[in-house]
């Protein structure tokens, strides 16, 4: 398996974006870590609201017009399904197999999701609930 789907936010939050071929390492996957442990924000698709909060929160004052709040217009998937059913009914689509060999090449953004996901916790900790 090859091709752009391989631990494409590593790749894109580091050198690797700039080599050819497009190979991400652990290294890489170190300097993605420190990009983000860098940035004052960012945001995760499945916290999408906490997002917009976490950066009302850090911008609200130099742009008092920008007020970021989550609209759900033409939202397709309006499952309340957690990540891990959501990942089983995939597995279950596409087979084990392929489930397994997706894993596998795109290892090195799990751990970047598993890091991202914690530090987006720690900074949510300074976000007041009305921010």
């Amino acid at each position: 398996m090859q091709g752009v789907g391989r631990n494409f936010q590593v790749c894109y939050l580091s050198d690797a974006s700039f080599r050819r071929p497009r190979i991400p390492t652990r290294a890489d996957l170190e300097q993605a870590k420190q990009r983000l442990a860098d940035w004052p924000a960012f945001g995760l698709v499945n916290k999408f609201s906490h997002s917009m909060a976490l950066f009302n929160h850090l911008y609200g004052n130099q742009f008092p017009d920008l007020k970021l709040y989550n609209r759900r217009d033409n939202v397709t998937n309006k499952s309340s399904a957690t990540d891990d059913e959501a990942l089983a009914e995939i597995e279950h689509e596409i087979g084990g197999h392929l489930y397994q060999r997706i894993i596998e090449v795109n290892q090195l953004d799990l751990e970047l999701f598993d890091f991202a996901t914690q530090l987006f916790s720690e900074l949510l900790e300074h976000v007041s609930p009305s921010s």
